[in-house]
């Protein structure tokens, strides 16, 4: 009877021997991971893009990356582990700097084209409804995250032309143009600009 009793697995004896301070600090980050996920568009609970200064956005991004990586290596270094002393503090730290690297490449390649489409899709809404000075915002936005993001820039020209800001809106086209040489979106907006 108390040799089952031994063998079952008891919460507090888990909790003590996988080590109580790293449990606590990943229960703590992974209450932080939520509520950045709360507050960290496009992942905004409601729905609605929550347009935030880009630095902002960035900080969040940084924050999201490095307490994601420290989730991942505790629960790791929790499963696999019984107690904390296992571990030298050396060879963590590495495999925390490690994860985070490649969580920060994973954003960098798949998250930041992805929040880039996000934004111009959001940008492009706004335009439609005739809300240019938020659209150009949401479409800032879209270029910080993906330099490369053509349909961005075309889109944030056409806003500035409506704005009347011409000399911006040869800027975006110009660059579209510089992007793909043979895109006649670009040159037809460039046109435009001439026109006007």
């Amino acid at each position: 009877m108390l040799a089952n009793n031994k063998n079952k697995l008891c919460l507090k004896q888990w909790y003590r021997t996988a080590g109580s301070l790293r449990v606590s600090l990943l229960v703590m980050a992974i209450l932080a991971k939520a509520l950045l996920y709360v507050f960290n568009p496009p992942n905004y609970v409601s729905g609605a893009v929550l347009i935030r200064p880009f630095p902002i956005l960035l900080a969040l991004d940084i924050v999201w990356v490095v307490v994601g990586s420290i989730i991942l290596v505790e629960c790791i270094r929790i499963i696999a582990y019984s107690s904390t002393s296992s571990w030298s503090i050396k060879r963590h730290f590495s495999l925390v700097l490690i994860f985070i690297i490649a969580h920060a490449i994973f954003h960098i390649l798949i998250i930041s084209p992805a929040k880039s489409k996000y934004y111009y899709k959001y940008g492009w809404s706004l335009s439609e409804e005739k809300d240019y000075k938020q659209a150009i915002h949401s479409l800032d936005i879209a270029v910080k995250y993906n330099p490369k993001n053509i349909v961005a820039y075309l889109e944030r020209g056409y806003v500035h032309r409506k704005l009347g800001d011409l000399a911006s809106a040869l800027n975006d086209y110009n660059k579209v143009i510089e992007m793909d040489s043979k895109n006649p979106d670009g040159y037809e907006g460039k046109g435009y600009v001439y026109y006007y």
